[in-house]
């Protein structure tokens, strides 16, 4: 019976993932068999298919690329992982990979799977992708490396990253990313180094800010 719930699911997955462009070509190629029309008409056909390919290409990115913000921003961790492995599956090019093992290795932050954490940001090869596309995963990656360190104990090496990458003393502008991602690794790092008061100073300036992700604000919450 396990089985059968397992082929039913892949039969899904695969239907759900496919079934729009396999109905398409079949409505296509009826379309074509049944039309009064020369070889010309039926070439112009072929092209009205490419560009439905073309359309359905573009959706699903941006329903997958939609789907894995909001879970970042909702800190969820399952649903992250979902969509991260899935398309780790399918990538093979490191600049494609690269947010996705982020994205991932945000998600087993959440989990507190501090190892797991390193590992995935060491293989992210965010200097395979564009600097524009790039900035944001390299904030996202220096804050939970961060993390990581400070969990596993190595507060000096977090120091250093913090210092080296995130620089949290520059003018950031006001509520940006990197504003508040320094912010909250600062607080991180002063915390570990058991300097609470000054810790606070950082961490409440991501706690109270409108532009904050819930998952960053949960995680900029002072300790009792």
């Amino acid at each position: 019976m396990s089985e059968e719930r397992t082929f039913a699911d892949k039969l899904i997955g695969f239907v759900q993932v496919w079934g729009v462009p396999i109905g398409m070509t079949i409505a296509y190629l009826i379309l074509m068999w049944s039309a009064e029309t020369d070889t010309t008409g039926k070439a112009w056909m072929a092209i009205g298919l490419g560009f439905v390919y073309v359309i359905w290409y573009v959706f699903r990115l941006l329903t997958t690329n939609a789907a894995l913000a909001r879970a970042l921003d909702n800190g969820e961790s399952a649903q992250i992982i979902v969509v991260a492995d899935r398309q780790l599956k399918k990538l093979r090019d490191p600049a494609a990979r690269a947010p996705y093992l982020v994205a991932r290795a945000f998600a087993r932050e959440l989990r507190g799977e501090w190892t797991d954490v390193l590992a995935d940001l060491d293989a992210a090869k965010l200097d395979a992708m564009s600097p524009r596309a790039r900035a944001i995963w390299r904030l996202r990656a220096t804050s939970s490396r961060i993390a990581a360190l400070v969990a596993l104990g190595r507060v000096a090496e977090a120091r250093t990253v913090l210092e080296r990458d995130l620089q949290p003393d520059a003018n950031h502008v006001l509520h940006s990313d990197a504003y508040l991602v320094a912010n909250l690794a600062a607080g991180r790092v002063l915390l570990a180094e058991g300097r609470p008061a000054e810790a606070a100073k950082h961490l409440v300036k991501v706690r109270d800010d409108v532009r904050a992700s819930a998952a960053m604000r949960a995680s900029a919450s002072l300790p009792n």
